[in-house]
């Protein structure tokens, strides 16, 4: 070993290269199951959750059966990965909302991007599969409230903060708050079921009709 080679100066390019290692073993993990994910939502979206199978899904991903038992022990824990995967990003979205100057105008605004990702078909039909199953499975239900849960939260934050900015020194009751959050959610939800019954409907009239509503429910210290 040269004298200008320390052990410790080896010891941590080996502890490098192993991080390095893993890290690379980690994104690819990371890849694997989210080619499981999509595929999996293709197939319940296409077949329904009874009627996809583990084989179908593995064939989709391009992976043999096995191998997505590697990543999820069975159907159930692939929804309820999709299922926490969608709530974090509708959760960050949130986030990102709460930091905007005038929260209020920033979720009127928004209201035509939640109009159209609750038109889209191919969503829907993933969401009402996944709604479905949970009407009949405990477990599929309880990773459904679990997601719900922390939505609800990060708009209760969003109608507080809203509420506050436009009426300082005056406090919501939780009740109110929740409420609200909960007629925010229904409005969304609704629009998913009335786009399937009427896949006609107007677009740009809905938004109007939906930022009224926004406004509405968030100024109204009551809901009168």
């Amino acid at each position: 070993m040269s004298e200008h080679t320390p052990a410790y100066s080896m010891d941590k390019a080996a502890s490098a290269e192993k991080s390095g290692i893993c890290s690379s073993a980690d994104s690819r993990a990371k890849l694997r199951r989210q080619q499981v994910l999509e595929a999996a939502e293709h197939c319940f979206r296409a077949c329904g959750f009874h009627g996809a199978s583990i084989a179908s899904i593995a064939k989709k991903a391009g992976m043999s059966s096995g191998h997505i038992y590697h990543y999820f022990e069975n159907k159930e824990a692939i929804i309820g990965a999709s299922v926490a995967h969608e709530a974090g990003i509708t959760v960050a979205r949130m986030q990102g909302f709460a930091r905007s100057d005038d929260v209020l105008a920033t979720l009127v605004e928004e209201a035509e991007g939640a109009l159209m990702r609750s038109l889209d078909p191919s969503s829907n039909a993933l969401i009402m599969e996944i709604l479905s199953e949970a009407g009949r499975n405990a477990r599929v239900a309880e990773q459904v409230q679990a997601a719900d849960v922390l939505v609800s939260e990060a708009v209760q934050c969003l109608v507080r903060r809203s509420w506050q900015a436009k009426h300082p020194g005056q406090v919501l009751s939780d009740a109110v708050v929740v409420a609200k959050a909960e007629m925010l959610g229904a409005m969304v939800d609704g629009i998913r079921i009335r786009a399937i019954r009427n896949p006609k409907v107007n677009p740009e009239a809905l938004l109007t009709q939906l930022r009224s509503a926004v406004r509405h429910i968030l100024e109204q210290a009551d809901g009168s």
